[in-house]
Formats: structure tokens, sequence, C-alpha cells
């Protein structure tokens, strides 16, 4: 079976755990397992040796953050907060993303004789860091996105990928409104709220628990 076989259902699949991840859905993580899984297929037949193991990591990363999206992190079963990652940390883990990307595209193409060894290497990267952050609830996860999504955009092109081009094309909006409407979230979080104490007290007054 011809790896295009994989290409118009891999796209399906992440698109809708997309589509759930900006609506900070944490149903996004198994349908993301199932997609990392086609994906998986699609590249073992590309011979997209970086790709292989990235969906590796991903399927790792996406069993992490199921279960870190809906663990209850308080008394009153409130799930993580998005978060917002240094600036400054932020910047220099990107150049250090771009500099690994491209030493690895070296290695891949002078050693293993892999197909466009650059833009694989360092959308490999860009992809690992972004899934890390999402999992974390980043907000910065879908600027990391909008990088990966964009430079795939022509590899996937070069395989003749056309629905898995398509479908990167769609996720540069995507990040864009991944970022708006997590940004929106943000800032309802971190209006004043009941204090967790004088919350408990409530409960206890109301006689129920936590």
């Amino acid at each position: 079976m011809s790896y295009n076989y994989f290409d118009i259902p891999s796209a399906i699949l992440s698109l809708s755990a997309t589509a759930l991840g900006v609506l900070n859905n944490p149903i996004t993580w198994p349908i993301s397992l199932i997609g990392a899984s086609v994906s998986f297929a699609m590249y073992y037949k590309a011979n997209m040796l970086a790709h292989l193991a990235k969906e590796s990591f991903y399927m790792g990363v996406m069993i992490y953050g199921w279960r870190n999206w809906t663990k209850k992190v308080n008394a009153r079963n409130q799930t993580k907060k998005i978060e917002k990652m240094d600036p400054t940390l932020f910047y220099f883990s990107m150049m250090a993303i771009f500099v690994a990307g491209i030493l690895s595209g070296y290695f891949l193409k002078v050693y293993y004789n892999s197909a466009s060894p650059y833009q694989d290497s360092i959308t490999t990267f860009l992809s690992m860091f972004a899934i890390v952050l999402t999992s974390k609830r980043i907000i910065q996860c879908w600027i990391v996105w909008l990088f990966c999504d964009a430079i795939s955009i022509s590899l996937f092109l070069n395989y003749a990928l056309y629905a898995s081009a398509t479908k990167c094309i769609v996720y540069t909006v995507v990040a864009c409104i991944g970022y708006w409407h997590w940004n929106k979230i943000m800032k309802k979080q971190n209006q004043p709220a009941i204090n967790e104490n004088e919350y408990n007290a409530f409960s206890n007054a109301c006689g129920t628990s936590g």
C-alpha cells in the first residue's frame, strides 16, 4: 500500500484533534493518539526517518498530556490552568531547536541519505517542543505550531502529500486562533476568584466537602 493512502485519514484526525485543542478540550488527546498511529504508518512508507522518531515521541507525550489535562489539581476538582512560559527561556529554546535541527539534518543527509533532511529535522524538533508545551497547557505552544506548520507545507508538497500540505496551511490559521482563544481563557482565569480557604469554609458551612 502506498503511503499516500494514509494521507487523508491522517489529516482528518489531526485537524479534529487540533480543533479540540483550540477549544481546550481534553478529548483532543485520544483523537491525537489515533492520528499519530496513522501518521506513523505513512512516514514509515515514505521513509521520513525524523518524522518516524517524532511520532513515537508524540505517542508518549499524548498519554502524558491526556493525564495532565484531566488531573484534578485542587479540592475544587479544577484541572490545570493555561500558563505562560518565561519569554527569555522561550526565545533561547527556539534558537536551540533550530540549531539542533540543522545539525540533525546534516547527520541524516550524510549518514542516512534521508529525503529533505533539514526541513524534516527542524519541523520534527519544533513539533516535539510544541506538543510538550501543549501537554503542559503553555500558551506559546501555538507560536511553535505556527512555525512548524509553515515550514511543513513545502515539505509535504515535495512528497505529493497534498492533504497533509493543505492541513498545514489550515493549521497556520488555526494556530493563530488557538493563541487568541487560549489568551481569552487565560484572562478569565486571572480574574479575582474566591479564596481557596474561603471556598472550603463555605463548603463546610453548607455541609459539603471540597
